[in-house]
């Protein structure tokens, strides 16, 4: 995708990424919940922009939330823009975090996804992901059946290849 800078957010842009996350979920993250997202050590975030400046008012292309802590890395959420699902964007987040968590030290990601979301689970299996675990009806919509969530991990030292693992090139 030609014009989408992979860069860590900074707190400006958490109206920005409440306001995408809300496009995605039902229940949106506010941005004061995006702020405590960041607070805590080892909290990551990294963010895509058509426009690379920080604290711009340009909407996000795409945002990836996760946590690494010691030797494991949790993804909390990823959330593509309407206009830029299948583009690369969401694959591209998934390998910066990736990234990030290898180089602090992280042997494993997980994540939970919701069952019905064929799209996600699609991605994360792209990227080397495994199913783990269920945890039946975990996600609950109004209006909506609830919906279990799939554990998922990935192993670093399988995906990079072992030591030495230098990080992804695409």
């Amino acid at each position: 995708m030609s014009g989408c800078r992979l860069r860590a957010a900074s707190l400006s842009d958490a109206a920005l990424i409440s306001r995408l996350h809300g496009e995605s979920f039902a229940r949106a993250w506010s941005a004061s919940e995006v702020e405590a997202l960041l607070a805590p050590p080892g909290a990551a975030l990294v963010a895509s922009s058509e426009d690379s400046s920080e604290g711009s008012d340009a909407p996000l292309a795409g945002f990836l939330i996760g946590r690494i802590v010691a030797d494991e890395a949790e993804i909390l959420s990823v959330t593509v823009a309407p206009a830029n699902r299948r583009r690369g964007v969401g694959r591209r987040l998934v390998r910066a975090f990736e990234d990030a968590a290898s180089a602090q030290g992280a042997r494993r990601i997980f994540l939970e996804v919701a069952a019905r979301n064929g799209d996600a689970r699609a991605l994360y299996r792209g990227c080397g992901f495994q199913e783990a675990g269920l945890r039946r009806g975990y996600y609950a919509e109004p209006g909506q059946p609830p919906d279990d969530a799939i554990v998922m991990v990935l192993d670093l030292a399988a995906v990079a290849g072992g030591p030495g693992y230098a990080g992804h090139v695409d």
